[in-house]
């Protein structure tokens, strides 16, 4: 749950930064040339059907380790390229992509817990999950008040290397034997044999 609060937090902090940015001067933007930014996110839509093969071979902490990773590299493009439209949307692209992976990775840790309860620990999962969120979205303008762009984005970095270091921790109280340690955390039909 604290995994997915975290880059949760930082989903929200990163989109919310940037729908105030650009529709304050000096960009100014409107609704709708802030929503073709939108269009980046779709990487993690696609990024989705492969995230459950990675599970399969490499196990939900490897997957989630990597795909935080690869959140908080587009976190960091996003603080060093913005406002370049380029930069702005290879980080939202790399971002989504990272945090929509992850998620679907660590659910899948949360539903092998009890595969009964699945439903039951799901809800929990992401009422907690939406409500860690939801603190990220009202941070967010006074943070790009207090420390800008560059270090609202830094914020949201932050959550996301705290996400990779507790998914990393996490792995690491398992067997280093290519990852079958983790296979607890399947479901029985997709443990090794």
């Amino acid at each position: 749950m604290a995994l997915g609060g975290l880059w949760y937090f930082a989903f929200n902090v990163v989109w919310v930064a940037l729908s105030l940015t650009l529709a304050r001067p000096p960009y100014s933007l409107d609704a709708t040339a802030i929503g073709l930014y939108s269009l980046a996110g779709l990487l993690g839509f696609v990024a989705l059907p492969f995230t459950g093969r990675l599970v399969d071979r490499y196990t939900p902490g490897r997957v989630t380790v990597g795909a935080v990773t690869v959140a908080a590299l587009g976190a960091a493009v996003l603080a060093a390229g913005f406002p370049h439209p380029v930069a702005t949307v290879a980080g939202l692209a790399l971002f989504d992509a990272g945090c929509f992976a992850a998620q679907a990775a660590n659910q899948s840790v949360v539903v092998a817990v009890d595969p009964g309860r699945a439903g039951s620990l799901t809800g929990v999962y992401l009422v907690l999950y939406f409500a860690v969120g939801a603190l990220g979205a009202a941070l967010t303008g006074p943070l790009l008040d207090a420390f800008g762009w560059r270090g609202t984005i830094l914020t949201a970095l932050s959550a996301l290397l705290a996400a990779a270091g507790l998914a990393a921790a996490r792995r690491g109280g398992t067997r280093q034997d290519g990852g079958a340690g983790e296979d607890r955390h399947r479901p029985a039909a997709l443990r090794r044999p």
